[in-house]
């Protein structure tokens, strides 16, 4: 979606190419990589506990960016968890707040984070979104 640039300089083959996400934190730290493929800064995975809410911070154009992710294989991502995400991106100061899951947004969670700024990713945009920096993406 049209949020990140890529670079002008492509990552070398060994970093890109098929991915299996086995953990929640086999899913940030690929999406960590990502953001740094598209051109973010400080790009920083949080601890696995007490992380606030949060799982990814970086910088794009001097702008403060959460990330929150969760990798699920049954349900989806209800208003109640945008909620507590929105609540993250306010006690962390950040410009801008993303939530990206392997499942799907209810209809409720997705009325919430239009109202509130927020950009979701689905498993269908993530796959997109991976597959322009050469990372294919394999659920296990």
């Amino acid at each position: 979606m049209g949020l990140f640039r890529k670079k002008k300089k492509r990552q070398p083959k060994e970093e890109t190419g098929s991915f299996d996400i086995n953990t929640g934190n086999d899913f940030e730290h690929l999406l960590a990589m990502y953001f740094e493929a598209v051109g973010a800064n400080k790009v920083k995975v949080t601890p696995p506990t007490n992380d606030g809410g949060k799982d990814i911070i970086f910088y794009l154009d001097k702008k403060k960016h959460i990330v929150e992710c969760k990798r699920f294989l049954n349900g989806g991502i209800g208003r109640p968890m945008i909620q507590q995400f929105h609540s993250a991106i306010i006690d962390e100061r950040a410009d801008a707040g993303m939530f990206v899951t392997t499942s799907y947004f209810t209809r409720e969670a997705q009325i919430y984070a239009a109202k509130h700024g927020i950009l979701l990713w689905n498993r269908k945009t993530l796959v997109k979104e991976l597959k322009k920096v050469g990372i294919d993406l394999t659920f296990t």
